[in-house]
């Protein structure tokens, strides 16, 4: 047999072999079935939604760690920037507070001359105010040098020349002294100041008041004021002495 009719019989065999590997119209059908997207089990879309919402909750997140750190940023420069201006104002402070010191210490040097001048001029005004009133006593103890008090006596006349006479009178009799007087007048009730002629009458006056004792006259020499503030503190400690 050539090769000729063995290749004929090769294709006579191919076209009676029946095509077993050709799928039929019901194979076809299955196939595409098998093509088709089957529908999802409720387990399944459970899961895609719990999917879902772990996605949403993830970019949730995220977008509250991107809005956490933002607001962490702007914090941080805001409390940099307060920090800063705190130390811009302790800088000025300090500044003030030196300056401030120093019209402080000027000031208290002026308030330390203002008082030493004040210390001076209040010594030279208590010193000529001593040696005024040192003066003004001087002198009230030349006006009053002759004078005597009178109590206890009554005389009923307002002349000043009829009073004179009278206390001269008085004086006499009651002390058998003969005393020139220049003048007196009344100082209250029953209260006289006479005006002696000359210092040895009022000495003689003086020594000789104590034979008024037991009656209702007294006679002592007037004072300045001075001298009765004096007087006036012997007694009080006189009184408490007691």
């Amino acid at each position: 047999m050539d090769v000729t009719e063995q290749e004929r019989k090769k294709k006579g065999n191919k076209r009676d072999k029946p095509e077993h590997d050709s799928p039929t119209n019901e194979e076809r059908v299955f196939q595409r079935s098998k093509v088709i997207d089957r529908t999802p089990t409720k387990t399944e879309i459970n899961r895609q939604q719990q999917n879902t919402k772990m996605e949403e909750i993830k970019t949730m997140i995220q977008q509250l760690s991107q809005d956490f750190k933002e607001e962490m940023t702007k914090f941080k420069r805001e409390i940099k920037e307060d920090i800063q201006e705190i130390k811009d104002d302790i800088s000025i402070l300090k500044t003030e507070a030196r300056q401030n010191r120093k019209k402080v210490e000027d000031l208290n040097g002026k308030i330390c001359k203002v008082e030493r001048e004040w210390t001076r001029e209040k010594n030279e005004m208590n010193k000529k105010l001593a040696e005024t009133e040192d003066k003004i006593e001087r002198m009230e103890k030349t006006r009053i040098r002759n004078n005597i008090i009178v109590t206890g006596i009554e005389i009923n006349t307002k002349e000043s020349k009829q009073l004179k006479e009278a206390v001269a009178r008085i004086l006499n009799e009651e002390l058998n002294v003969k005393a020139g007087v220049n003048k007196a007048y009344r100082i209250g009730v029953k209260k006289y100041v006479v005006e002696l002629t000359d210092w040895e009458s009022k000495i003689q006056i003086l020594k000789t008041k104590k034979v008024l004792k037991g009656k209702d006259m007294y006679i002592e020499s007037e004072l300045t004021r001075e001298e009765m503030a004096i007087q006036k503190k012997i007694r009080d400690i006189a009184r408490e002495e007691r």
